[in-house]
């Protein structure tokens, strides 16, 4: 009985670990993704923010010409 029941809790284990792992996997990627994203958009960010920076310098040597 004993016996029967660690069996049973084995395969069980065996059956979940793949599909853990394949969660874990999962949630990893979608973690990368997100970090990649944030990056992307803090690149942008930091595009416009150096093109706005840019225009105010060249509005600025206009009036003082």
């Amino acid at each position: 009985m004993i016996e029967s029941s660690i069996k049973t809790k084995h395969e069980n284990w065996l059956t979940d670990v793949p599909n853990y792992e394949d969660r874990l996997s999962l949630m990893m990627k979608e973690i990368e993704t997100t970090k990649m994203m944030q990056l992307l958009e803090t690149s942008k960010c930091n595009l416009l923010c150096g093109l706005k920076e840019s225009d105010r310098s060249l509005s600025n040597l206009k009036l003082g010409e």
